[in-house]
């Protein structure tokens, strides 16, 4: 903290710094709870990029490391509210944000009118700009992208582009293939796609018996107010046309980058049997692939994780850091 302190030249620097402080500095509540966990909407650390980020990290303590993580194609920043806390209690810190067109950019009027548009090429970059800023603010720090879904394929590409930024990746349940299914809803949804193709779609018939195996946790993310269950024709093919896209850059991650897949053998969005095609083709060195036979689809965006999830995250990650 000296060293970042005595660096300081600007406010906005001196503010970020004094936000850290506090940080590691926080003295044990009077209930007696040490290091509880602090959950950051509006953190100082990020202000100048103007982008709605989160924070979950442990008060007084370093982080082992720093996890970024990128939401789904329906969700978006905070519905890693659960991961966040529960990695922060592992001592790990969690950073997510909303790309362009979710979250609060939809549903919370954030930055312009342009900025409710789906839009993966400066999404993209605006989580290069808050990698950047954590390698600012934790030099040393090892740093790990964990993407679910379109979040996975998401960080298949910041992987290939900017490997040197980034210790590994977590990918869970990327879009690889679809897994095909026909529902009653589907013609209706084609024809009106056909004939408006930017009026918003109702995705609820889909996703509610999808997007996991526990249809409590399905519905528990449909209703947030934050989730995009609604897109239009166009937005839903700017996602598989970058979801097709994405899953092509595999082959220019690094073959030592370390790679954890987490994939829901029960998963009824993703083909999990294409998952691991994909994953045996990988001409990677330093690759981990988990099956979970009773999972679905949401593992890491849930309002409840399995401890088996936090204990295979936690201990992969601890096998990098040593």
């Amino acid at each position: 903290m000296r060293q970042l302190a005595l660096t300081c030249r600007s406010f906005s620097a001196r503010v970020v710094a004094l936000f850290m402080a506090m940080l590691f500095t926080l003295t044990l509540s009077p209930a007696g709870l040490a290091n509880p966990v602090v959950e950051d909407y509006q953190s100082p650390l990020f202000q100048d990029l103007h982008l709605p980020t989160y924070i979950w990290m442990q008060a007084n303590t370093s982080p082992k490391a720093i996890i970024v993580a990128l939401h789904g194609g329906c969700l978006h920043g905070r519905s890693f509210r659960t991961l966040g806390r529960a990695m922060s209690e592992r001592q790990y810190m969690l950073v997510s944000l909303d790309m362009r067109g979710y979250g609060a950019w939809y549903c919370e009027d954030f930055g312009s009118q342009e900025d409710r548009h789906f839009n993966y090429a400066i999404s993209e970059q605006d989580i290069i700009a808050v990698i950047a800023k954590l390698r600012e603010y934790f030099p040393g720090k090892p740093i790990f992208v964990l993407g679910e879904s379109l979040g996975a394929n998401m960080s298949e590409k910041l992987m290939a582009d900017v490997p040197e930024m980034l210790d590994g990746g977590v990918l869970v349940n990327p879009y690889v293939k679809p897994h095909l299914f026909f529902h009653p809803y589907m013609p209706l949804t084609f024809l009106r796609g056909l004939t408006n193709p930017f009026a918003g779609a109702n995705l609820v018939p889909y996703l509610k018996s999808r997007l996991s195996e526990d249809q409590k946790q399905a519905l528990e993310q449909i209703n947030d107010p934050l989730s995009r269950d609604k897109q239009s024709m166009t937005e839903l093919f700017q996602s598989l046309f970058f979801n097709m896209r994405a899953r092509k850059s595999v082959s220019q991650i690094p073959a030592d980058k370390p790679i954890l897949f987490l994939v829901g053998k029960r998963d009824r969005l993703c083909n999990p049997k294409a998952t691991e095609k994909q994953y045996k083709n990988m001409l990677n060195n330093n690759k981990t692939m988990v099956l979970l036979k009773e999972r679905g689809h949401l593992l890491v965006e849930t309002t409840q994780i399995q401890p088996e999830i936090l204990d295979i995250l936690d201990l992969w990650l601890q096998a990098q850091i040593e």
